[in-house]
């Protein structure tokens, strides 16, 4: 019974958001007529509706319970897309809640500069003074002087070659991923719009890497040569461990640890602070670091393909939307200024999360070239 009355529950707020489909719409009617327990509790969200308003229902939502269904439901891959795209369009109208049904007069809206980054589609692997493209590269081997790259589909398997260190940089543009298995089988997986320098194999007494953009890492453990991973403004070192590192802002590194221990270092004053598993430290170069827990569902679903957002401003998106699409947000209407958001992207499904925004807030778009025209 409790199934049904999450059924109705759920179609009557698609109702209410307009967002409903004819089907849904004669489903909803057959489970109101099945019997006088489903009956009454449809009745009973009515006359909520009529006491609260229909802006006060709305904004009864909880939000995060809403995104915590449907994180557990992608875990379990146990949804069709047509639900998907209802579930985070009612997920964007709670967030929106009585803004979006007021919509108040907002300050003028100044859009900060957006910076596409160039590059040219491809992941690319610059390496012995040669550039090799990697896309859509199957299983082979690719012979670059002395070295010798194993790949299959969008992995760097093993590295093989000559005795002296040569060290290699893995370009990884917009709206890609890609992963590599380092010579010591550290396993990388890099988010879009990220660069990983790393050597052909590693000699003397440390594992040093150099990353910028995001990845995860699992790191092979090995208690002679601690593993380093160099990035703008920190240092972490780790034996053996899988943690997240994202350094997407140029003055803050944000280090995830799920299993393991790492050390992280500030390289301009030496502070350094040391994660335990299932805590994250954010780095800034004007206030040090700050630890706090995660939660691994948010933080990590990019290796998925999905990216979660909970209570943010719509314009603090364009970022993601740069790396994961190569797209720009221009703001063409200040009303959107303090407009709040959850609900979820998927990498290759910007227009179904821009049908959302339509649908459950009413905001307009268009798309001319690599940019998107917020109305």
């Amino acid at each position: 019974m409790s199934s049904d009355y999450e059924s109705i529950r759920r179609l009557y707020i698609e109702k209410l958001a307009g967002i409903i489909n004819p089907d849904d719409e004669l489903r909803l009617q057959a489970l109101t007529e099945k019997n006088k327990h489903n009956r009454e509790f449809f009745e009973s969200l009515v006359r909520e509706k009529e006491t609260l308003g229909a802006d006060s229902f709305i904004n009864e939502l909880n939000t995060d319970k809403e995104l915590a269904k449907l994180k557990e439901l992608i875990r379990r891959r146990k949804f069709n897309y047509a639900w998907l795209s209802a579930a985070a369009a009612i997920l964007i109208l709670a967030g929106v809640g009585w803004w979006y049904w007021q919509s108040p007069e907002q300050e003028p809206f100044n859009p900060e500069q957006i910076v596409s980054i160039q590059d040219n589609g491809q992941v690319q692997l610059h390496t012995e003074g040669s550039i090799v493209n990697l896309n859509n590269n199957k299983d082979s081997t690719i012979n670059v002087g002395s070295l010798k790259f194993s790949t299959s589909g969008n992995s760097i398997e093993s590295i093989e070659g000559r005795a002296s260190v040569t060290y290699n940089t893995l370009v990884v543009p917009a709206k890609l991923d890609y992963r590599v298995n380092l010579s010591d089988g550290t396993k990388i997986h890099l988010n879009s719009s990220s660069k990983l320098r790393f050597p052909s194999q590693f000699s003397g007494d440390k594992r040093e890497i150099y990353i910028e953009g995001e990845a995860y890492l699992e790191v092979a453990k090995n208690k002679q040569k601690p593993f380093i991973v160099h990035t703008r403004n920190a240092d972490i070192e780790v034996l053996g461990t899988s943690f997240n590192v994202n350094t997407y802002e140029p003055e803050n590194v944000r280090t995830a640890l799920v299993e393991g221990a790492v050390l992280l270092t500030a390289k301009s004053n030496g502070q350094s602070v040391k994660l335990a598993p299932g805590f994250q430290a954010d780095y800034d170069v004007k206030s040090g670091f700050k630890t706090k827990a995660f939660d691994a569902d948010d933080v990590l679903s990019w290796k998925n393909g999905v990216y979660y957002f909970r209570n943010v401003k719509l314009r603090e998106l364009s970022p993601l939307i740069s790396r994961w699409f190569d797209m720009s947000l221009d703001f063409q209407s200040e009303k959107y200024n303090d407009l709040t958001i959850s609900g979820l992207i998927e990498k290759g499904q910007l227009t179904a999360f821009l049908k959302d925004l339509e649908t459950s807030a009413g905001i307009g778009y268009e798309i001319a070239g690599k940019e998107i025209r917020i109305k």
